[in-house]
């Protein structure tokens, strides 16, 4: 029988696998790649959701404006508004509850820390006279969900898309922020209004760099619209970069 020697085929011989080296190196460059690519697709994922969470002050927005156009005034800023969160459920979704009518007075007991009669309609919605037209809401429930009970604790508060309560700030006066209070009782815009945020984180975003209650030289000040809405963003925490402020780009 014929057999072939080792001396006609001598690629046989140089052949080798790889060594223990050359797997680590690949192996790394494969984790590299990975990591590299997680990377990216985290940083889009983010980028989108983030867009999401400004289209969604955008349309808060909207229903602040349509608010004011209804009843004179944004949220927060008639004379017998106290700074306080939760606000924003109770002005753009309804008081909820029906409560009991009580004539002369309406529909009450009126919540001891806020002073908000129930409307008499269950529900989102509102009633601006007794057994009146329910008036739909300013925003969907479907699309904006809420934690709370609507007009009866401390309000109630409408969630962003990563399910953290967006904070409202209404401007509660005009000054001059280079020579008063940029925020404050007396300043522009009061932290009160939005307990969630870190007062300092606030100031900074509106171009407080200092961090000393004014606008001062080398400053500029961002923003002095009638409100400010932000949301904590991916992390889910206030006072850290990736905050979503309306007035962001």
């Amino acid at each position: 029988m014929w057999r072939a020697s080792a001396a006609c085929c001598p690629d046989n011989l140089n052949r080798r696998g790889f060594t223990l080296v050359e797997l680590l190196v690949v192996i790394l460059i494969i984790g590299l790649l990975m990591a590299l690519l997680f990377g990216a697709t985290t940083a889009a994922r983010r980028s989108s959701q983030s867009l999401r969470v400004k289209a969604d002050l955008n349309v808060i927005a909207q229903a602040l404006e349509q608010y004011r156009n209804d009843f004179g005034a944004y949220p927060g800023t008639f004379p017998q508004d106290v700074p306080r969160g939760g606000i924003l459920g109770l002005a753009l979704i309804g008081p909820g509850p029906a409560g009991t009518y009580v004539p002369g007075l309406g529909y009450g007991p009126p919540d001891p820390a806020t002073g908000i009669r129930a409307d008499g309609h269950d529900g989102p919605g509102f009633r601006v006279v007794p057994n009146g037209k329910v008036w739909p809401p300013l925003l969907s429930t479907d699309s904006f969900p809420v934690r709370g009970r609507l007009g009866l604790d401390d309000g109630a508060d409408i969630l962003d898309y990563f399910g953290t309560p967006i904070q409202y700030f209404p401007r509660r006066r005009s000054v001059d922020p280079a020579s008063a209070d940029l925020l404050g009782p007396a300043g522009m815009y009061d932290p009160a209004d939005g307990p969630a945020v870190p007062p300092e984180a606030l100031a900074f975003a509106l171009g407080d760099r200092n961090l000393d209650n004014r606008i001062g030289p080398g400053e500029t000040l961002k923003f002095s619209g009638p409100f400010v809405l932000v949301s904590a963003g991916p992390d889910e925490a206030f006072g850290t970069p990736d905050d979503i402020w309306n007035f962001d780009p």
